[in-house]
């Protein structure tokens, strides 16, 4: 008998198998489906608002998203992938990749042309005829000077002299020509290189760059102190990823040996490989080119004092090489102020 007090509902403890007396049967209430509920019986509700759950983690499609990143090493050698062509933000770990930070930005030509101090065919040429203006203007001024003072020759003439081409019987000088007429004509060729240059700069960069994503790579030079031929020029090493580590520490270990014995049988020797390869004509060279045992992957480069000295190799910051044809490679420094990690 219920100790409720009269007009109550009843306790939901209540062992009679229907509702209490005198109250009407809640809405889909079934004697079979247990007590009395005030929800309807299961399997009669309506459908969720999200679907059954469709993965592994048990929450449904809405909040089990695909990952924003692709599977870590999804691009071999980076943790992430990079640049505008994936749409994700660069991946710069320095614990992974000393050199993430300014890889990531090569993965654009916008950034290779922003990083890299990038030179072609145009630079040497104009750097070749500037090398030419400038030994013939000093040259024919030297010259001027001077045959003004063994001659006693007023100032005023100065002009006369110096634009002269004629020696000292009257005839006209093959060599006072050049030197006279020679910085003349180098004046209009550079302008016409200039222009050339800044029109075919975006098609010249864009194919450096090309080249670089293909098989190009960063690396440090390495000095081993060998010094080449009887040029001012020392050896360094640029290894790829192709090359093993421990070989090629033990190459530079070996080369560092040569150079501390420069009048050795093998140093000579070497050296002579190095010429041969025409190491100091193409700046840069496959090191099977030098000696057909060293490993793929691995490049010589003659380095001249100045870079050799200069802030690059001291700060092991990494050079930009772009390996070519007949073993040859290019290469390139990265700009003063790029951040490299």
């Amino acid at each position: 008998m219920s100790t409720q007090p009269p007009g109550q509902p009843p306790f939901l403890d209540n062992p009679a198998p229907g509702p209490a007396p005198g109250y009407p049967p809640p809405p889909g209430y079934s004697p079979a489906a247990g007590p009395a509920s005030a929800y309807p019986p299961p399997g009669s509700a309506p459908a969720p608002a999200y679907p059954p759950p469709a993965s592994a983690s048990g929450y449904p499609p809405a909040a089990d998203p695909a990952p924003a990143y692709p599977t870590p090493g999804a691009v071999p050698g980076y943790p992430q992938p990079v640049g505008p062509a994936s749409g994700y933000p660069p991946a710069a770990n320095p614990d992974l990749d000393p050199y993430g930070r300014v890889r990531a930005k090569l993965q654009t030509v916008e950034g290779f042309g922003e990083a890299v101090s990038y030179h072609n065919a145009s630079n040497r040429v104009i750097n070749g005829v500037l090398t030419i203006f400038a030994a013939a203007l000093g040259w024919n001024l030297v010259s001027t000077i001077r045959s003004l003072l063994q001659q006693s020759i007023n100032i005023r003439y100065f002009l006369d002299v110096f634009l002269s081409v004629q020696d000292a019987r009257g005839g006209v000088n093959p060599w006072f020509v050049f030197i006279v007429w020679g910085p003349l004509v180098c004046i209009p060729v550079v302008i016409v290189v200039l222009i050339v240059r800044k029109a075919t700069w975006k098609s010249s960069l864009e194919k450096g760059w090309q080249r670089y994503k293909a098989t190009g790579f960063l690396a440090p030079c390495l000095p081993v102190g060998v010094v080449i031929g009887n040029s001012k020029f020392q050896l360094a090493i640029l290894a790829s990823p192709l090359a093993p580590p421990p070989q090629v520490a033990a190459i530079a270990n070996y080369l560092g040996e040569l150079a501390r014995d420069p009048k050795s049988p093998a140093a000579k020797e070497f050296n002579k490989r190095l010429v041969k390869a025409r190491l100091l004509a193409r700046t840069t060279v496959a090191a099977a080119a030098v000696d057909q045992t060293l490993p793929p992957g691995l490049f010589f480069t003659a380095l001249a004092p100045a870079v050799l000295n200069g802030a690059d190799i001291r700060q092991r910051r990494p050079f930009v090489v772009i390996p070519g044809d007949q073993s040859k490679a290019q290469i390139f420094t990265l700009k003063p102020n790029e951040p490299i990690g």
